[in-house]
């Protein structure tokens, strides 16, 4: 997610685009996003238990 955002929306989200050429400038943005807080809440997960 956090590297290639717009090969995510190839597979997932094209199909439902009318032009489906590219995906928005806010898709890329919320899915980095997503993202990168996913990869923060694995890392913390991951620090708690070894705590």
């Amino acid at each position: 997610m956090l590297l290639a955002p717009g090969a995510i929306w190839t597979v997932k989200e094209s199909w439902k685009s009318n032009d489906g050429t590219e995906p928005s400038d806010l898709y890329l943005l919320s899915t980095r996003l997503g993202g990168g807080v996913l990869l923060l809440v694995g890392i913390a997960c991951i620090v708690v238990s070894w705590l």
